[in-house]
């Protein structure tokens, strides 16, 4: 893993991000925990307002499983359930 130093000298945009939020401490005078507050909130909306991807996808093959279970399941209960009443 990279330093954060490491990161600064070989990655622009992750320097670009740096020199301006240093400008901004600077310019606004800013503390460290403002900064990090502001980071936070910044990350925050930006995860509120990105479409998030689906969190899973079934696939057909998977479905197909899953209607055999099902089919079993229903299965079992009816052989069951004409058990109990015999």
């Amino acid at each position: 893993m990279k330093t954060m130093k490491a990161k600064y000298d070989q990655d622009n945009a992750y320097r670009c991000m740096v020199d301006a939020m240093k400008a901004q401490i600077y310019a606004n005078q800013f503390t460290p925990s403002e900064m990090r507050e502001m980071a936070v909130l910044a990350c925050i909306m930006y995860e509120m307002e990105a479409p998030s991807p689906p969190s899973f996808v079934i696939s057909r093959d998977t479905e197909a499983a899953f209607k055999i279970l099902e089919d079993v399941r229903l299965k079992n209960n009816n052989h069951c359930n004409r058990q109990q009443s015999c």
